[in-house]
């Protein structure tokens, strides 16, 4: 249930674990459909999700999944004070990048564009679920 408070353990890639009691605010968790001929970033896909501390504090996972060979899952945690500092993690040049972990295709010009579109995808899968992450967490900007 997204109201109890429990114990969670998240993996961190390159570092320990992060614990912590809380509940989970939302979640982005759904899987891509199957992969079309031509279409391997569907193989590669990001779960967000999204809690509040029992002190108030959030905690922000985002879980870099991939189905490619040769690619690694990654685990980022980022560890937030407000939802400003969440969505600054979350939206812009500044905060996490999608195709961080990517491999994606040789880096030889043959497959420039390749890869340009390939990253194109995934940045735009990635907008589409933090969006409708905040959505979950009502989150809006306001206009007076």
């Amino acid at each position: 249930m997204k109201n109890e408070h429990r114990s969670y353990s998240l993996t961190r890639s390159g570092n320990s674990p992060v614990k912590f009691t809380g509940r989970l605010i939302a979640e982005e968790i759904d899987v891509p459909a199957e992969p079309r001929a031509g279409k391997t970033d569907c193989r590669r896909w990001h779960f967000i999700h999204l809690y509040e501390t029992k002190t108030g504090k959030l905690i922000l996972y985002i879980h870099f999944l991939t189905a490619f060979p040769g690619e690694t899952q990654q685990h980022t945690v980022f560890v937030c004070d407000t939802m400003q500092d969440v969505q600054d993690h979350l939206i812009g040049d500044e905060g996490y990048d999608p195709c961080q972990y990517l491999e994606g295709f040789p880096d030889i010009p043959k497959f420039e564009k390749h890869q340009s579109v390939l990253e194109d995808r995934i940045v735009t899968d990635f907008d589409s679920r933090v969006g409708r992450l905040l959505s979950k967490t009502g989150v809006a900007e306001v206009i007076d």
